[in-house]
């Protein structure tokens, strides 16, 4: 072959190569997946919210009537109210959530939903509503009063909680806190330290200054917080629309005031954060 014609055929070959190579490829494009997350609850009119019902103040049955309380249940109810929908309560295993969410056995979690970049790669979050905290309770009668005190002792948490990582977060400022003790329910946990089986539990600032108060229940809170902590509303990944019209109710609710009379009405005061 002469040399020029092999030139020319290298360059040729090169040449469709490098034209290829940086052609869009029809075979490399995602298929983009339609959201009708929204249509879907609009056409039902309905919007099915998972939750546990041992959470109080934010859902608890009443004693007497078995009927769900709680801000939970009044939050939901005002957010449906806006968009024309029916509420619809389906108590669920925590550690089951992301099985429900993901074959929409359920639409939606409003139930002490924590914030974190691992679950926010997970599922479709909206914004914040409520600022909280996790703290490690112990009994009355304890002689500890500080995450020094208890950072070696048996400290009890729910399985499948974001307060999981709240003592890991700890950990990183106070030194190991290893001795973790997991139970199916933050009830099994306060019913352990109640009954001595273990020295703490991590839990929500606000469950817990609720059961002291209106239950009588004798805990002492540690006043160093684990962790600050976010709550939102959880969702199917990629469930997009319907994660923004709710994000548009819950703006209308904090402008005319329902959220904050909500709020007051279960907490004694304003701990909304959409919009402030």
């Amino acid at each position: 072959m002469k040399k020029p014609y092999k030139f020319l055929l290298i360059f040729l070959i090169f040449s469709i190569l490098l034209t290829v190579a940086c052609a869009p490829r029809a075979v490399r494009k995602k298929k983009k997946v339609k959201d009708i997350s929204l249509a879907r609850i609009l056409v039902k009119k309905e919007l099915v919210v998972g939750m546990e019902d041992n959470f109080p103040p934010y859902v608890f049955r009443d004693r007497n009537t078995g009927t769900l309380k709680g801000f939970d249940i009044d939050f939901t109810k005002a957010i449906c109210e806006v968009l024309d929908l029916k509420p619809k309560f389906k108590i669920i295993d925590w550690a089951q959530k992301d099985y429900l969410l993901g074959t929409r056995s359920i639409d939606c979690i409003i139930n002490g939903f924590s914030y974190s970049p691992s679950r926010s790669k997970a599922f479709t979050l909206s914004i914040p509503y409520i600022r909280t905290a996790g703290v490690l309770t112990v009994r009355e009668d304890s002689p500890y009063d500080s995450i020094e005190d208890v950072k070696s002792k048996i400290i009890g948490v729910q399985a499948s909680s974001s307060t999981i990582m709240s003592i890991r977060a700890a950990s990183k400022k106070y030194g190991e806190l290893a001795n973790i003790q997991t139970f199916a329910s933050a009830d099994s946990a306060l019913v352990a330290l109640e009954n001595g089986e273990i020295e703490a539990i991590a839990h929500d600032v606000l469950v817990v200054n609720n059961l002291i108060i209106n239950k009588g229940k004798p805990y002492k809170i540690i006043p160093e917080a684990l962790d600050a902590d976010e709550y939102v509303i959880a969702f199917k990944k990629g469930d997009i629309a319907l994660k923004k019209k709710i994000e548009e109710a819950l703006y209308i609710l904090a402008e005319n005031g329902t959220l904050e009379a909500i709020s007051k009405k279960w907490f004694g005061s304003n701990i909304i954060i959409v919009g402030r």
